[in-house]
């Protein structure tokens, strides 16, 4: 790409972002701290969707663990086939209820099923929202980091054009050469695509923001700094911390104990469910004669009560029985080694974050106190010789551009270094830092 496209490039660049952030200006935007925005985290859809499922849930436990309604029976008995009820004494009017029994343990195995099984979902609505905390930090981070970047951006273009009127001057002098302005107008471009790339990943992780916490067109403080805070956790300690706080582990714990109630409720279906049904039969007075009565007068008869009680055998057809004992003992095994993997997982991904988090503060402390309190004093040296044709151009640009990457590389790793943090934060599931 030839010096002439790129420079159109780089002042098409400039005015979509003059015209990008014009119109952001005429909206008023909210400033957010951290904190604002992990609480906006609450009203997102899906942790709504996740809390109608837990009202639903509470909904099923009656419904599971409740009785079956009673039958109401209403209906006559051997009535003749010219519906007279007073010509036989076997008719009858009958009214009675029925009523069936589960076998005693079933209906409490099922409530404590439900109940086990909203506390599932209460769990999976904690990992969902802990997981949204954590995408929050991590935007927030990455902002704070692109935004520092576009300062240290702006802050060499400056230098870069103090180096320019200097080479304008040395040309009408012949200390300079048109070649060395172009060399350095090229470089400014190049700065200013990078600027470019840094706002549209600004406006990605608003973006990001947006949809985490519901909130538009806000901003974040801007912030100069970034120092590395301690962490003066251990593994087992994080690991002990997340075997009680990690909403995942809580919802597999209770998993595993709705696995085992399967099994004891199972293991119920080897015992008889029964009904029980009472009526009442109401009888007429038999007619004058009928039934060789007395041809006279009418035949008082007795009302009747009677009682029936019918057992469901649980006879075992086919296996059916064993085979569901057999499935819930499956699913508890299942659950169980997921337990154990996702535990095995946690504490590996806790290792390597702690690794990385070292790691980052060994590099932090290098960059800033080495090299670049070295690359300020070369820059300054050199800067002091190129007035004096000591030092080219391109050596005095290179050198500023290796500061320029330094210093990104410093911002880019105390961005990091957060970022690790929220890492570590999701994974136990508590915050160790207070936003």
């Amino acid at each position: 790409m030839s010096i002439e496209m790129k420079m159109h490039t780089f002042v098409v660049t400039v005015f979509v972002a003059s015209q990008f952030c014009t119109t952001l200006q005429a909206q008023p935007k909210a400033t957010m701290t951290l904190a604002e925005l992990l609480a906006q985290v609450d009203t997102h859809p899906q942790l709504e969707m996740i809390r109608a499922e837990i009202e639903a849930g509470k909904s099923q436990i009656p419904m599971r663990s409740s009785l079956m309604n009673p039958m109401l029976i209403l209906g006559v008995q051997n009535v003749p086939t010219n519906f007279s009820f007073n010509q036989d004494p076997m008719t009858a009017k009958v009214i009675g209820v029925e009523q069936d029994f589960s076998f005693p343990g079933k209906l409490s195995k099922e409530r404590a099923l439900g109940e086990l099984s909203v506390q599932t979902t209460e769990a999976s609505l904690a990992e969902e929202r802990n997981m949204l905390r954590r995408d929050v930090k991590l935007s927030w981070f990455e902002i704070l980091h692109r935004r520092r970047s576009l300062a240290a951006y702006q802050y060499h273009l400056q230098a870069l054009e103090t180096v320019e009127k200097e080479i304008t001057i040395g040309i009408s002098y012949g200390k300079n050469t048109v070649s060395e302005q172009k060399q350095l107008e090229l470089e400014r471009t190049e700065i200013g695509q990078m600027m470019a790339e840094e706002q549209a990943m600004i406006s990605m992780q608003y973006a990001k923001l947006s949809y985490a916490t519901g909130i538009e067109n806000m901003d974040i403080p801007a912030v100069d700094s970034l120092p590395l805070s301690g962490f003066y956790y251990s593994l087992d300690s994080l690991m002990q911390i997340a075997l009680n706080h990690r909403p995942l582990l809580k919802g597999l714990q209770s998993s595993v104990q709705q696995a085992e109630l399967s099994i004891e409720r199972s293991t119920l279906e080897r015992y008889p469910d029964f009904g029980v049904m009472l009526m009442y039969m109401q009888r007429d007075a038999l007619a004058p004669g009928s039934m060789g009565g007395d041809p006279a007068m009418s035949t008082p008869q007795m009302n009747m009560i009677s009682a029936q009680l019918s057992i469901k055998l649980p006879l075992n057809y086919n296996g059916k029985n064993d085979a569901g004992i057999a499935e819930a003992q499956s699913m508890r095994q299942m659950k169980l080694a997921e337990e154990r993997m996702a535990t095995r997982e946690i504490r590996f991904m806790l290792s390597e974050q702690l690794a990385k988090l070292q790691e980052l503060r060994t590099k932090h402390n290098l960059i800033a106190s080495s090299t670049l309190p070295a690359l300020r004093t070369i820059r300054q040296f050199q800067t002091n010789a190129y007035g004096f044709d000591k030092v080219s151009l391109s050596t005095l640009v290179s050198n500023e551009l290796s500061a320029l990457h330094k210093q990104h590389d410093l911002f880019e790793i105390e961005s990091e270094y957060y970022k690790t943090i929220a890492q570590i934060e999701f994974l136990i599931g508590i915050d160790l830092i207070a936003p």
